[in-house]
């Protein structure tokens, strides 16, 4: 880990006021098979603005050498739980899942969020620059609960959207729901909308409503002609 730079993208974020070159990187671009070597990055406003081998950093720019160590782009957790778990011994400090209670595909991880958090701290220094954290399975149901969007550039709210996912439990685990809960899992659909914006009810494949019992209307075909 010594030879990554990896907070190439927290030193960005920090950078609207200064330009920022780091010169003597090894970076991997992700348009080519090999990294552009021993190159000079120019951050300006914040945003990468040129990545050039060799080149003198600009004068006004602040510089950092990177001597030889690799800088890629920054990294994306698709799937991890940071941020949930103070101290893993303590159960009152794990947030990870909901094991009682009326909770279920309510429960939103985003509330138990710990910008504090050590594993947070580790991911920015791994060089994560947002991820997907998710609820672990419920001791009550099903249905686990709702992800949240992480953004883990240095600031005090680092959750960036909430209620993104709905994570349920199938397979074993779901063997003693319900019926009605286990026909849900295979047609629920959780839709990130903009506020105010019409609700869609979630349908079984048998066209009824979930919770209600009751069949959805068919489609309405368009006449000849329309």
């Amino acid at each position: 880990m010594s030879r990554w730079l990896a907070p190439l993208l927290l030193l960005a974020s920090s950078a609207h006021a200064e330009s920022i070159a780091i010169t003597g990187a090894d970076v991997w671009t992700n348009t080519a098979d090999a990294p552009v070597r021993k190159a000079t990055i120019v951050i300006s406003g914040g945003r990468i603005v040129s990545i050039e081998p060799a080149q003198p950093p600009p004068s006004s720019a602040r510089v950092f050498e990177a001597a030889g160590r690799v800088v890629t782009p920054p990294l994306d957790a698709a799937a991890t739980q940071i941020g949930l778990v103070e101290v893993a011994s303590a159960s009152d400090t794990d947030d990870r899942a909901v094991h009682g209670g009326p909770l279920g595909a309510a429960f939103d991880v985003s509330l138990g969020v710990d910008v504090n958090d050590l594993t947070v701290q580790q991911a920015r220094a791994a060089g994560v620059a947002r991820a997907l954290v998710f609820p672990g399975p419920a001791g009550n149901g099903i249905f686990a609960g709702q992800a949240a969007r992480l953004n883990l550039a240095e600031r005090a709210d680092i959750v960036e959207r909430v209620r993104v996912a709905l994570f349920v439990t199938a397979g074993g685990a779901a063997r003693g729901s319900p019926p009605t809960a286990r026909r849900a899992v295979a047609a629920t659909r959780f839709v990130d909308r903009a506020p105010g914006s019409p609700r869609a009810v979630p349908s079984c494949r048998d066209g009824s409503a979930i919770g209600t019992g009751r069949r959805s209307p068919p489609p309405r075909r368009p006449s000849p002609g329309t």
